[in-house]
């Protein structure tokens, strides 16, 4: 009987020990192979798909749901040949955008009854608006009646219905009314001129004449002849109308073949080399005679007028009072407008494709759309960088706006197959075993974080057991970015050993926090050594074969200095100071004091590689600490984050230069400097145009109690490449400023 209820005690024990198994978190370890997961709603319908596709891509895909809601506030306003279509966002019975959004479709008819096309190749579709915001958009379009409507799709592909329906009158390229003035102003300068030649040619000429053709002079002063010839090529502007015709190329050439043809000059005193000489300089006009060879006038131009260039038969730009386009004429024939930059009023720029579909456009309010955008540099915006130290590239080291977020992944390894079927037993002695190695790209200044999440079992424990995992990391340099392996004797910077006297299975997540030390520059290596701990038990990892066990290391943010403090100890305070230049000096490429620059107000950069200046701040702060200067904010503080603001007030290049900044290392600017000290020991900022402010990150080294300025250059290169002027400290808006972050622990 007792044999039984040992049995019975067994079977007991194992229904236990299965149910403390599935207590253990399963969808954490869990994947999807090669496949998806499909949505369903209440009626069954499918909704959404996770994971594979149909086209063998995988994404969360949404497949139905209801139509969106109609589009309203649509806007239409025609002009020539073109029409611009604005919809402020907002929802038919006051609806919200749908989350399934996908865009706004603008259809255009020739009638009020016409049907809107939604189908993909649409043939009543003209432009799209992408944002649920609304936006504006134009196209070409055919002079007469056009009527606008516009309708959204979501992203499973369903349209809603149409509520506003809107005409608008497209005007042509050119009134045809001023075609036809033309030909009748055209017709009476004609007649004016035809006139005028019949009154020359009975007019005296001091006893000389012109009968039959013939010029007859007994005595004929050629300088005289020239004036009165220069007196009748001079015809009133105002009585002739700009047309494709050369009048003037015409009047000439009708005086030249009737005063002076071929073997009508009877006169044996008039050398006809002088009269031909003295017309040719008449119908020239000479290039010295034109500045800078442009022709200096003011032309006015009325609302139905236009200046032109170009090859009509190709493409040509035209100037009215919309504003400046260009047309091309595609291989049909048809023109269309290229781009438009449009006047005063609208402030606006659209590029447009040969099927006439807007690309790119700049709204007035300043909202820029385009299909693409390249940048070869950096990208401003509000004066800071948008990619920063992470794009690698002369300049990339101010602070920028992606350099104050998360960075995403720095580092992932899946350990799977190292600890499979893996199991470690020790006895009195502890044994440290080395599992795995995984290397994150890291950079000065930023916090990362180690996920790991693990699950093992723990056999036969005894006295004072304790089993659990440990992380050891090592640190690349400028010099060696790659660290060695770090080993076990490193100091530990992260364990886990919990309490196991029981034994069992064990499951958690590993979450460490880490700041490496890493000098200015960057981006080096950081290696982490992951190893088990195990004393006086037996550690077997419950995990598959093959099966996920991934550590990442995860770039969190820009390092944030320890603000804390104990209940009833100094408070710990975190403060953002800016100070302006008390003082600053231009140097020449001898080294010795500029005073011209001084009186200027200008700080000089390049040139030269001994052209440079200094600044310093020594007066009080006037933002943050108020009333304190730099030795006194800093002392007994840490500094986590030092910038330079300066202005460029010119650079010898339009597109700007690349300003070096060096440490100045005293309170005190000297009266002469001639070894401002290593470029290679700077630090570089792009300036992309002539004028532009700009904040420059910098060693924290750089400031300190004892050391209050910096040095603007010497520039890498000799010559103009980088050679331009800032504004010192007398300038009334814009002096050199340092802004400092630090923190410091007050008294009481």
């Amino acid at each position: 009987m007792s044999g039984e209820f040992r049995e019975l005690a067994r079977r007991l024990r194992r229904l236990e020990e299965g149910v403390k198994a599935q207590n253990v978190p399963q969808l954490a370890h869990s994947s999807v192979e090669d496949g998806a997961i499909e949505h369903y709603d209440a009626d069954g319908q499918l909704t959404a798909i996770v994971g594979k596709q149909h086209d063998d891509t995988t994404a969360p895909v949404v497949v139905t749901g209801p139509p969106p809601p109609a589009p309203t506030g649509l806007d239409v306003v025609g002009g020539q040949l073109q029409v611009t279509a604005t919809w402020d966002g907002s929802w038919a019975d006051g609806a919200v955008a749908p989350m399934d959004f996908a865009r706004v479709e603008v259809h255009v008819g020739a009638s009020q009854d016409f049907e809107v096309d939604p189908l993909p190749m649409s043939t009543t579709r003209v432009a799209t608006i992408e944002s649920p915001g609304g936006a504006s958009v134009t196209w070409m379009a055919e002079p007469g009646e056009v009527w606008v409507t516009i309708v959204a799709r979501s992203l499973p592909g369903k349209v809603s219905e149409h509520r506003e329906l809107v005409m608008v009158e497209v005007g042509a390229a050119v009134d045809p009314e001023v075609f036809e003035q033309l030909k009748v102003d055209l017709a009476e300068s004609a007649a004016r001129v035809d006139a005028r030649m019949e009154e020359i040619a009975t007019m005296p000429l001091d006893a000389t004449r012109i009968t039959d053709g013939s010029i007859y002079a007994p005595k004929l002063d050629t300088n005289s002849l020239g004036a009165l010839v220069a007196q009748i090529l001079t015809l009133d502007v105002s009585h002739l109308v700009a047309s494709d015709a050369k009048i003037g190329d015409a009047v000439i050439e009708k005086l030249t073949a009737q005063i002076l043809a071929a073997h009508k000059i009877t006169a044996d005193d008039i050398d006809a080399g002088k009269i031909a000489a003295a017309l040719a300089t008449i119908q020239t006009v000479k290039a010295e005679n034109i500045q800078s060879g442009f022709l200096n006038a003011s032309i006015g131009i009325g609302t139905t007028g236009a200046i032109m260039a170009g090859d009509w038969s190709k493409s040509y730009a035209r100037i009215d009072d919309k504003g400046f386009s260009t047309y091309t004429v595609a291989e049909d024939g048809t023109q269309y407008m290229a781009t438009a930059l449009g006047s005063a009023a609208t402030n606006s720029l659209t590029i447009a494709d040969s099927a006439g579909v807007t690309r790119a456009s700049i709204s007035p309010d300043g909202d820029v759309a385009a299909n693409s955008v390249t940048v070869a540099d950096d990208v401003s915006i509000a004066g800071a960088d948008l990619i920063g130290q992470r794009l690698p590239y002369a300049g990339s080291s101010g602070a920028s706006w992606l350099d104050t977020l998360p960075w995403a992944l720095a580092g992932i390894s899946n350990m799977g197959k190292t600890v499979a079927g893996r199991a470690v037993t020790a006895q009195t002695t502890e044994v440290i075993t080395p599992l795995h190695v995984v290397t994150a790209t890291v950079w000065p200044g930023r916090t990362y974080q180690v996920t790991m999440p693990y699950a093992y079992y723990v056999n036969a424990p005894s006295s004072g057991a304790s089993v659990g995992l440990c992380l050891y990391t090592a640190v690349g340099t400028q010099a060696s970015p790659s660290p060695a392996t770090p080993t076990t004797t490193s100091p530990t910077v992260y364990s886990v050993r919990p309490s196991t006297a029981a034994g069992g299975p064990v499951s958690d997540t590993l979450v460490a926090t880490l700041t490496p030390q890493i000098e200015a520059g960057g981006p080096v290596q950081m290696k982490i050594l992951v190893a088990s701990a195990v004393k006086n038990a037996t550690m077997t990892y419950s995990v598959p074969t093959a099966a996920a066990w991934l550590l990442t290391v995860q770039d969190i943010g820009p390092y944030v200095p320890d603000t804390g403090y104990p209940v009833g100890g100094a408070a710990v305070s975190q403060f953002v100071s800016q100070w302006k230049a008390s003082v600053s000096r231009s140097f020449d490429k001898a080294g010795a004091d500029s005073n011209a620059d001084y009186q200027q107000g200008i700080l000089r950069h390049g040139g030269d590689a001994l052209t440079h200046s200094a600044f310093v701040c020594n007066d009080p702060a006037f933002f943050g600490e108020k009333g304190k200067t730099i030795a006194q904010a800093l002392t007994g503080a840490t500094v986590t984050k030092v910038e330079i603001g300066v202005q460029s007030l010119y650079w010898s290049n339009a597109t700007g230069g690349t300003l070096t900044l060096l440490p100045l290392g005293a309170t005190s600017i000297p009266a002469t400097d001639t070894s401002p000290g290593d470029p290679k020991k700077g630090v570089e900022k792009k300036f992309t145009t002539r004028s532009q402010w700009q904040w420059v990150t910098v060693p924290t080294s750089w400031i300190t109690p004892t050391s209050t300025g910096v040095r603007l250059g010497p520039t890498w290169f000799y010559g103009a490449t980088n050679q331009g002027y800032f504004a010192n400290h007398r300038h009334p808006s814009a002096p050199p400023q340092i802004r400092i972050t630090y923190t410091r622990a007050d008294k009481g």
